[in-house]
């Protein structure tokens, strides 16, 4: 593991390496006798070591700029130097030989000519100087971009791993007493717990409940769990998988009043073994512990036993470690991830010192906004390396550590906004790209749990911050804008008007002010002056036009137009629910079927009235209607559309495991994508048969459900065709998302158009993004993925894939459509062939 963190990328090396390490041991520990407590503190210990690395990683990043800052600073004084040197000796010569050729009378060299051969060179030196030192910051910008980019992927890799960890090792919750240990015995014996009698002499009493009384290989399983495992029995024995995502273990410290001789309830005698009798006596108790099989269950029961005993307890700690090695083990794995967050932060920092090179203040001020723009750009990168590690590492820390974090996130959040407000240019009236992540982050640090974090006083000076920064970013657009204005190229990247030149920071003198303000009024005049005679112009050549009736008159009367919008019913009653999302066409709810009591996702669309607005409502209702006839168990189902004055609802089938974007976040295995990529294309399959172009295939659009179905929905940009036949050119619009279109649909849509194999070039960016956890081109700008893309280039075939999976890539990523396979040979190629064993897993 050291070995391939010493690699220069190391992520790519370390996909799936710790997770299937961490898969076998915990395969073979149950058959080791404390087997599962050591391997739980050596790969503890392992990811901590892997965040210390990487924290190394960064800090030698930062060094190794600034010491190949230095050399190069030292070698262009050595040159100047060496140039300077050879300059005097070169004017000793011609001093010398001036000074032989007039003592001889022979004096042939023209003095001005000598001044201009130097002054010749010393322009071109200083030229070659000015272009070196630009290759330099813009290498120094590249490797800091670099830096960034592979810290985010191991810090990726590595916390996945550490949250996998916290998953599988901690599986209890410690509560709070608010009354006695007597009353709590009384409560429990109340409620039906049983309990736990064990020949070991131990300081706490443990109580199941009495639901899994007869389950003996479930209170095993329980009494011996120190880590997640697969369950043995839950194959052979279908009540032992009921029962286990209802069955949790109690444990209550004892003391001198508190003895089984307290207890009145049932009682139930189970043998230790010795493996179970090691793991009970590493559990230190301190009040009231709750224990169960896996974590995935234990919210959901720690809000059933919160319920049974009223007020009597509360939540202390939410998850937590039963074993007390492990515990500590997890507890320095999360401070070594809090001290990374500090070390970026850190890092961050001395990179904006660094990289601000005063040089650039010299130049002229194309180079010098240029080399700014990357300087902004480059720290933007940064930032957006810090807010995803902030808001990965929320998921991992405990409790006391939240608030903590918290506090961090608001800080960094501050650092943000001051560097945008004091590098980044005002906006013009739309929200950029660039500030995305940004915003998001400000979003989450808006959450009512972090806000309370700061003092009253200061809540208020946060948010009056972040308005100012809004309105910094966002900006206001210009009345009056010259459409040959520089300011028109690409605002959120070479917008940085905020670094003066040295010749603008000087004050010029009254003089020259003067001068400069008659010849602008002259030139204004000027202007005016053409303007003028142009208007005059076009007033007679219109005036001619519309005697001649070529051309009507300007009125200031309006037309009374109906933008009306006629209300369409769904044939069921329906109650909207709690908001579950927010996209750029609208807000996601659920909703429920009163008819029926079906649970149902309903997405609200705004309507903006315009003179054009009838044909496209008309044709959206009509791609709805489609929709609804077409039934198909990947398929997310569609059950109506309703429209409300001015918005529209879309009632569909509700799923509740998210989409491949985000469990495919860390990768997946080639098994799961395999399983998944053969749904996708059997949905697809049906589309296409039906004449049905989806246009928008990607990872967010393809949905999971609690029982394993995978079903394609959001059909927002799909379009029905006239034609069952399969050719290239079907539909010339370009819709969709940039980094999962084909190159025809950017290229060929004025001409030829693009057609169903669209969707295949599509499938296969969802692959690449299942394989390695991002989408294709992701640290590219959509016009930046468009020319490449058009170039010809493909996304690279991820190298963790077997020989199959870089085939069938292959096959999708071809640049021409018609060579393209269809659905069906690609339903036939090994690489989606899975067997039905794996199909029920």
């Amino acid at each position: 593991m050291n070995n391939l963190q010493n690699l220069p990328d190391a992520s790519q090396s370390l996909k799936n390496t710790l997770e299937e390490e961490w898969a076998f041991t915990k395969s073979i520990c149950p058959f080791v006798i404390g087997g599962e407590a050591e391997a739980g503190k050596r790969f503890s210990a392992l990811a901590s070591g892997l965040l210390s690395s990487i924290a190394d990683f960064l800090e030698n990043g930062v060094d190794e700029f600034y010491t190949k800052g230095n050399e190069s600073e030292e070698e262009t004084v050595c040159k100047e130097n060496g140039h300077d040197k050879e300059g005097e000796r070169d004017m000793k010569e011609v001093k010398t030989t001036s000074s032989h050729a007039i003592n001889n009378a022979e004096l042939e060299t023209n003095p001005d000519d000598t001044a201009l051969d130097k002054s010749t060179d010393d322009e071109a030196y200083h030229k070659d100087k000015v272009l070196k030192l630009r290759h330099r910051i813009q290498q120094t910008f590249r490797d800091s971009k670099n830096l960034f980019r592979e810290g985010r992927e191991r810090t990726s890799k590595a916390l996945g791993f550490a949250k996998m960890l916290r998953n599988d090792l901690e599986l209890a919750a410690s509560y709070k007493m608010n009354v006695s240990k007597v009353e709590i015995i009384s409560k429990l014996e109340e409620m039906k717990h049983v309990l736990v009698s064990v020949p070991l002499s131990l300081s706490y009493l443990i109580f199941i409940p009495e639901r899994i009384l007869k389950n003996q290989k479930l209170i095993l399983q329980l009494l011996n769990v120190t880590c997640g495992k697969e369950d043995c029995y839950s194959h052979t024995d279908p009540t032992h998988d009921q029962d286990i995502n209802r069955g949790y273990l109690l444990m209550l410290q004892c003391d001198n009043d508190v003895n089984k001789q307290s207890w009145k309830g049932s009682t139930v005698h189970v043998d230790a073994t010795a493996q179970t009798a090691i793991a009970l006596s590493h559990i230190a108790v301190d009040s009231l512990m709750l224990v169960v099989t896996h974590s995935s269950v234990l919210y959901a029961i720690q809000e059933e036993f919160s319920k049974l005993m009223d007020t009597t307890v509360e939540v202390f700690q939410e998850q937590i470690s039963c074993h007390q090695a492990i515990s500590e083990s997890l507890a320095e794995l999360k401070a070594t991830a809090m001290h990374l967050r500090q070390n970026i932060s850190s890092t961050l920092l001395q990179l904006k010192e660094k990289l601000y090179f005063v040089e650039i203040n010299k130049m002229d001020t194309k180079e010098r906004n240029h080399l700014l723009g990357l300087y902004c750009v480059t720290i933007i990168k940064g930032y957006n390396f810090g807010f995803e590690y902030h808001r990965e590492l929320q998921r991992l820390v405990s409790d006391e550590q939240k608030i903590e974090l918290g506090k961090c996130m608001i800080s960094f959040a501050r650092e943000w906004m001051n560097f945008i407000s004091e590098k980044w240019e005002k906006g013009r009236g739309r929200r950029p790209t660039w500030a995305n992540q940004g915003l998001e982050f400000l979003v989450s640090v808006c959450d009512p749990k972090i806000m309370e974090l700061l003092p009253e006083s200061e809540i208020s000076v946060f948010i009056s911050e972040i308005k100012s920064c809004l309105d910094h970013i966002v900006g206001r657009s210009s009345t009056v804008r010259s459409p040959t204005s520089g300011s028109a190229t690409s605002p959120d990247v070479y917008g940085y008007t905020r670094f003066p030149s040295v010749e603008e920071s000087r004050p010029s003198a009254g003089s020259s002010d003067s001068l400069s303000t008659l010849a602008a009024k002259d030139r204004h005049s000027r202007s005016a002056h053409i303007l003028q005679s142009i208007n005059n112009l076009e007033n007679k050549r219109n005036k001619k036009l519309q005697k001649s009736h070529i051309i009507g008159y300007i009125t200031n009367k309006t037309s009374d137009l109906d933008l009306r919008i006629r209300v369409r019913r769904v044939n069921f009653r329906w109650q909207r629910g709690i908001k579950i999302g927010e996209g750029t066409f609208g807000k996601v709810y659920t909703a429920v079927n009163v008819d029926t009591g079906e649970l149902m996702a309903m997405k609200e669309m705004k309507l903006k009235p315009t003179n054009k607005m009838r044909n496209p409502l008309k044709e959206l209702v009509e791609e709805m209607n489609n929709l609804e006839g077409i039934s198909h168990p990947n398929l997310v189902k569609y059950y109506g559309a309703e429209v409300q004055k001015d918005e529209m609802i879309i009632f569909m089938e509700y799923c509740d495991r998210g989409t491949i974007k985000e469990a495919s976040k860390l990768g997946l295995p080639e098994s799961i994508i395999r399983l998944y990529t053969r749904e996708i294309l059997k949905a697809l399959c049906h589309l296409h048969e039906n004449g049905i172009i989806h246009r928008d295939l990607k990872g967010a659009n393809v949905f999971l459900t609690s029982d394993g179905a995978v079903k394609l929905g959001d059909f927002g940009c799909s379009v029905k065709l006239k034609s069952h036949s399969t050719i290239p050119g079907e539909i010339s619009d370009l819709v969709g998302t940039t980094a999962y279109m084909a190159p025809e649909v950017f290229t060929r849509n004025d001409s030829e158009g693009h057609g169903r194999a669209a969707d295949i070039w599509s499938l296969g960016c969802v692959v690449y993004e299942m394989s390695t956890g991002k989408q294709p081109w992701y640290d590219q700008h959509p016009y930046q993925i468009m020319f490449l893309v058009g170039l010809g280039n493909v996304p690279p075939i991820p190298e963790n894939l077997s020989r199959e999976g870089k085939e069938f890539l292959k096959h999708c990523f071809e640049m021409e459509p018609s060579r393209r396979p269809c659905t069906i040979d690609l339903l036939n190629h090994p690489f989606p062939k899975v067997s039905d064993e794996d199909m029920n897993l």
